[in-house]
């Protein structure tokens, strides 16, 4: 197959959830398999598309917003295979995902269990992309949803992010300590098989200029359905991967309302299966984040957590 060495283009696209048993049973067909690399600390694409009907295409993409649009432009280079293992030593995170021809656009399927599916259309037009009707088998738009995009998705499902030296990005985010008045704290439980299996306090990164009490909120709610108040920050912790160092605030927060749900897009992604308030004794017998929640949080909490304590920087044992 010839292609021309490079081209740039406005790309109007729709793109959806799909349940991963829908999507399942709308796999037929000849896939491709896409392997894609997000290079870290840029808007920067490596793609590698192979098939068994034709040879493998390698291309290198920049996208970029463009002001007063939804959508992006998108820069496009073609590769030589020599090219492409070259720029494939850069540091980043991988994706693989199978992508299926079905109802006039592709249906991308990353992994298995509980990974997300995609289903993506392009147009020619603005008009065109608003009249589109989509197919019966979607779930919730994600257009332009940057929590689904491919670097955002690729972050999120990558077990063996490639270093970049000492290059790292740079993440704050909050966690909430919540107990329900019985001497037991809230904790997820995220379960990726044969990956990892472990239970964590909610949490997560803070959004653009996003305070971060409400970073801490936000996240309670998005990762099991309960509306919380944060008040006294307690900790702040660091951890690392091979591209990204984390500081987190971790505040003690108490339910103000809400219901213990995981079945948002959000806990879907991030592979949450329950939630749960569990007691010293139950944390103790499992694998649980922070750490201190073991033994140091119930003594801070005896002392009415008198100032906030910096617990040091980890490796992170799962990303």
């Amino acid at each position: 197959m010839t292609h021309t060495s490079r081209y740039a283009r406005h790309e109007i696209e729709r793109r959806w959830l799909v349940d991963p048993a829908a999507a399942a049973s709308l796999a037929h067909g000849p896939a491709r398999t896409i392997d894609d690399l997000y290079l870290t600390g840029t808007r920067m694409r490596l793609r590698k598309v192979t098939s068994k009907e034709d040879a493998p295409v390698f291309k290198f993409a920049r996208k970029e917003p463009v002001p007063g649009s939804p959508y992006p432009s998108i820069t496009n280079f073609y590769l030589s295979a020599q090219e492409y293992e070259v720029l494939a030593r850069l540091g980043g995170c991988r994706v693989t995902k199978q992508r299926y021809r079905v109802a006039g656009g592709a249906l991308d399927i990353y992994g298995a269990g509980r990974a997300p599916a995609v289903f993506e259309t392009e147009f020619d037009s603005l008009e065109s992309a608003a009249q589109f009707v989509a197919p019966s088998f979607v779930g919730e738009e994600i257009t332009g949803d940057d929590a689904f995009s491919g670097a955002s998705l690729a972050a999120a499902l990558d077990t063996a992010a490639v270093g970049a030296g000492d290059e790292l990005r740079h993440r704050i985010s909050a966690g909430v300590l919540v107990e329900d008045g019985q001497e037991r704290v809230l904790l997820v439980h995220c379960v990726r098989e044969g990956v990892y299996d472990f239970w964590v306090a909610p949490g997560g990164g803070a959004i653009g200029t996003e305070d971060l009490l409400a970073t801490a909120k936000r996240e309670a709610f998005e990762e099991c359905g309960l509306h919380v108040q944060a008040q006294t920050l307690a900790y702040v912790e660091e951890f690392h991967n091979p591209t990204t160092r984390f500081c987190k605030l971790w505040f003690t927060a108490k339910v103000t309302g809400g219901a213990l749900d995981t079945t948002g897009r959000l806990a879907t992604l991030e592979f949450i299966t329950e939630a749960a308030f569990l007691s010293r004794e139950e944390i103790a017998a499992r694998m649980v984040f922070p750490a201190l929640l073991g033994d140091a949080y119930w003594r801070d909490k005896a002392g009415g957590f008198a100032s906030p304590r910096y617990v040091g920087i980890r490796p992170m044992a799962f990303w």
